[in-house]
């Protein structure tokens, strides 16, 4: 990205990046069976799997431009787990994962969600396709770490600019407007198109993924923003989906990004209402909404503070879903009470004698702080139990050790990030690389921890960091290794490494493509930290989508219709900075104002829905269930956001009795254990 003559800053997003052009000559559409990614491991997930035989990966060349079929293209990589049955249906099952910007792939790893036990009740009849959409896990990825790392190389070639970039990196909401358009800027200029990474692009990927594999027609299984995905594939490929199953429905109304400062509120709603139909309960808190109000109203003029912070166990499951309540709670204002709409979003709480849920304490929490007593609440975090943590990872890269590296201190905090995943690469365990993708990446890596280790300026070493990590963004033709290698690579190392290229198969490049690309999402300082989610797709999507479709004003009309307006969680130039960052993406011709309205459509539909879902409101899911006549919607009481993740066995029996025979009686009777009883005085 900067190269060692840059010295000039027209701007605080150019300067970031080297224009590019990049050429690529037509590439047919075409299927590639591949070996499965690391990640995607089957056999340790489910007993009897083998790959080749009961599941197979592959990707599907498609072009980043539907309009342009003869320009750039980019490979989706999709996993295709084949039925169980000896006669399955011909139909298969495409799952659509969330975000936007979620990878399906690591969706599906082992020890992520429950989504695989749950797919795999509909594999009993029928194929189950799992992909990467566009931009997203292994799919032509999108990644803005390297060019946040970038920051801490603009501070130091370019002192005279530090101030600015200094002002908006310590406002919160600027910083991530700012990070968004530099890393915009710097895709601009590898040649990626970002107004073709949206739903309508993603639908015609799936209808060409199913057409390559050899399917007709097929149904569609979403989460989340797969939701949305799935109502957009039905409307625009109408002919090839047959059914489709939602779970954590957002509507097509596109206000995903004018809600989300208040959408959580509505999960209070919900709650009052379960109480007062349980003749207990609402017996025991009577009144339970107008009381609440009042409460919010005197939290937000008085926050109870507290002469000892509430410090929840430092492995319980309130730090895993909220790692910033680590340090502790220095006082209780009415926004404790997004803390817990959010932990009832996260955690399943359909097991009633769960020692991490708290939703059933909510009503008694209410009438303890009307007493200013907090020793309830205090209870409730501080006698959380240790959870076990367990982190999905992936496969380490091996580089050569290097000596003293602990000595190295990031000489400014932005370039912090970057160096210290260097080190923590640099400092694995030295084996053989066995592969010539990981020679290669190797050989370069060793190249910078050596040079650091050896005193070199950090700009420098970071510098190149950042122009190995934007490789896999420039294409897939081996020449963007050879130029590295050329420009970048002392004479001996660089002639070392280009041997390897030259004699390097396609396969072979993606593999270094692949590596290269989770150390570029290791370098982000935000936004990246869940494994496979791409910031900058959800920007792509969510921007023309929503965005610019929406105003202001659509954003105060949203607060006002809530019975709790004090729990509205935005500053007021919120919306404006969104509007800002939105600026920076080339405009997506093909999606206009028609977008957003809904169509009415006689597919049969299943939606699952979780009454104290804070990201999908149960609102805007009946709001979509509308546009679907042949609907069957089920809702579970006690749950949050996208009932598949959360719990296994119920949604994904319902899911599959109903794609196997959609236009009959459906028995949902599992889901009425999904209640909430909630603790009396």
């Amino acid at each position: 990205m900067f190269t060692k003559k840059v010295r000039v800053f027209p701007s605080l997003i150019a300067g970031f990046v080297s224009l590019l052009v990049i050429s690529n000559a037509a590439v047919a559409q075409a299927l590639e069976k591949i070996p499965c990614p690391a990640h995607v491991d089957l056999q340790s997930l489910i007993a009897g799997e083998k790959e080749g035989e009961t599941y197979e990966c592959g990707l599907v060349t498609v072009p980043e431009d539907y309009d342009n079929p003869a320009g750039r293209t980019i490979d989706l990589v999709y996993l295709r787990a084949f039925s169980k049955s000896s006669a399955p249906a011909p139909e298969p099952v495409v799952y659509l994962s969330g975000g936007p910007g979620g990878s399906a792939l690591h969706e599906i790893s082992p020890g992520f969600t429950n989504l695989p036990p749950n797919l795999a009740f509909s594999r009993e009849d029928r194929d189950v396709i799992v992909y990467d959409q566009r931009g997203t896990g292994l799919s032509n990825p999108i990644l803005c770490g390297p060019m946040q790392a970038g920051l801490g190389v603009a501070l130091e070639l370019l002192p005279e600019l530090a101030p600015d970039i200094l002002t908006i990196e310590n406002d919160a909401d600027a910083r991530e407007v700012y990070h968004v358009a530099v890393c915009a800027g710097a895709y601009a200029g590898t040649g990626t198109d970002l107004s073709q990474y949206n739903s309508i692009a993603s639908a015609r990927d799936i209808a060409l993924i199913a057409t390559v594999l050899g399917y007709g027609q097929y149904d569609l299984y979403g989460t989340s923003y797969g939701t949305k995905l799935a109502q957009v594939a039905a409307r625009e490929t109408p002919d090839r989906v047959r059914n489709i199953v939602v779970d954590g429905t957002t509507p097509l109304t596109g206000d995903a990004m004018v809600t989300t400062g208040i959408e959580f509120a509505e999960q209070f709603e919900h709650i009052f209402d379960q109480c007062k139909a349980d003749p207990e309960c609402s017996a025991a808190y009577p009144n339970l909404q107008e009381r609440f109000i009042a409460l919010l109203d005197k939290l937000k003029a008085a926050p109870i503070a507290l002469d000892t912070p509430i410090v929840p166990e430092s492995q319980s499951i309130f730090i895993l879903v909220l790692p910033g309540i680590a340090e502790g709670l220095a006082e209780i204002g009415a926004d404790f009470f997004q803390l817990v709409a959010v932990l009832n979003n996260k955690i399943p709480n359909h097991d009633v004698t769960s020692e991490y849920a708290i939703v059933q304490k909510v009503p008694k929490m209410i009438a303890a702080l009307e007493k200013g007593d907090v020793d309830y609440v205090r209870a409730v975090f501080e006698n959380a139990p240790k959870h076990p943590a367990a982190q999905p990872g992936g496969e380490p890269i091996i580089i050569a050790d290097v000596k003293d590296e602990n000595a190295i201190i990031p000489d400014n905090t932005f370039v912090a990030q970057s160096i210290e995943t260097l080190l923590l690469i640099a400092s694995q365990e030295t084996a053989e690389a066995s592969t010539p993708g990981q020679r290669w990446v190797k050989i370069a890596f060793d190249d910078l921890s050596l040079r650091l280790a050896g005193g070199e300026p950090q700009t420098e070493v970071l510098d190149d960091m950042i122009e190995l990590s934007v490789i896999p963004a420039r294409g897939k033709e081996k020449e963007h290794f050879l130029v590295y290698a050329n420009e970048r690579l002392p004479s001996a190392k660089a002639a070392e490494a280009n041997a390897i290229v030259d004699v390097m198969t396609a396969a072979e490049l993606r593999e270094a493509r692949w590596f290269i690309s989770d150390i570029a999402a290791s370098m982000s300082f935000e936004g990246e930290a869940v494994l496979g989610l791409h910031e900058q797709v959800m920007w792509a999507v969510n921007c023309p989508e929503s965005v610019v479709l929406h105003t202001q004003a659509d954003v105060d009309a949203a607060v006002a219709a809530s019975p709790f307006p004090q729990l509205f969680g935005w500053d007021d130039n919120k919306y404006q900075l969104y509007e800002i960052a939105c600026s920076f993406f080339p405009p997506t011709e093909y999606i206009t104002e028609a977008f957003i309205i809904p169509t009415s459509s006689d597919k049969p539909a299943l939606f699952l829905q979780g009454a104290l879902d804070t990201q999908t409101p149960l609102s805007g899911a009946q709001a979509a269930a509308d546009f679907f006549p042949n609907n069957k919607f089920i809702l579970f009481e006690s749950e949050g956001h996208v009932i598949s993740g959360q719990t296994q066995g119920c949604p994904g029996m319902i899911a599959a009795e109903f794609l196997k025979n959609p236009g009959g009686t459906l028995d949902a009777s599992c889901a009425d254990e999904y209640v909430v009883k909630y603790e009396l005085p």
